[in-house]
């Protein structure tokens, strides 16, 4: 019991505590990483309550795109509004359009209100932006869930959702945190099956290589079964708390076997 006390104890500091201060940690590493190792200047994305927010310059200077709404499988952009310049930063043309389709080097807008320096809205059917943004590159943009603490990521995926993009891998982020408690004690009960057996009866080195293979297997498969919530294939409350479930499981059953001898 103190040994199982201690690593709940430890699982509660990790996701309340550590994980808060690491993900600050890894969103300086990856914003330093993108910005002196990659080049990543081009181009800016964020999402947040207002909706998606894309900065990017091209051959023809940058734009501003705004939507309050998308749907990532057919990669469509609802009640849009884009902002192009010049390469100097001066304000060429505002586009208020009704939607825009994401294609292969182009954003194509639909229903587009275009209004010049002039002033003047001029009514068009379809413009062709260019890009060089794909809808991996928008959805990989998105800060990941490492980047962010215990605490955000409940707000945050309410945000993507809201926006109408998937927040799988967040969600699944977020129960395998609240679930690292659980497998913090099942792996003590996991340890106890191994080292409470009476030495006297031989078979040490067995025993204790035997215990080490089975702590590399639990988290080989916690691996694999997490890697299926991430492709959707099983629900991620599921993905995230089956491994913890079933090595406390299988730490009772061998533990309890082990002491009724």
């Amino acid at each position: 019991m103190p040994a199982l006390a201690v690593a709940l104890m430890l699982g509660a500091l990790k996701v309340g505590v550590l994980n808060p201060i690491s993900s600050v940690m890894t969103a300086r590493f990856n914003a330093l990483e993108d910005s002196i190792l990659r080049s990543r200047g081009d181009s800016f994305m964020t999402v947040g309550q207002g909706g998606l927010w894309i900065r990017e310059r091209t051959e023809e200077g940058q734009h501003v795109l705004h939507a309050r709404a998308a749907r990532q499988n057919d990669a469509e952009l609802a009640q849009v509004l884009v902002i192009r310049f010049g390469h100097q930063d001066e304000f060429l043309e505002r586009l208020d359009a009704r939607s825009a389709h994401l294609k292969p080097g182009y954003w194509e807008l639909r229903d587009v209100v275009v209004t010049s320096t002039t002033g003047r809205p001029d009514v068009r059917a379809a413009i062709r932006i260019p890009t060089h943004l794909t809808i991996q590159n928008i959805q990989d943009s998105f800060a990941s869930p490492e980047t962010m603490s215990f605490w955000e990521l409940p707000g945050f995926i309410r945000i993507l959702e809201n926006a109408g993009f998937s927040a799988v891998k967040h969600r699944l982020y977020w129960h395998a945190l609240l679930a690292s408690p659980l497998l913090l004690t099942a792996m003590v009960l996991i340890a106890a099956t191994f080292s409470l057996r009476l030495t006297r009866r031989g078979g040490t080195l067995l025993w204790a290589s035997s215990g080490l293979f089975t702590g590399f297997l639990l988290y080989f498969m916690s691996d694999i079964v997490f890697a299926m919530g991430l492709s959707a294939r099983i629900p991620e409350v599921l993905a995230a708390w089956a491994p913890a479930s079933v090595t406390m499981l299988l730490g009772l059953t061998s533990l309890l076997h082990l002491e009724d001898g």
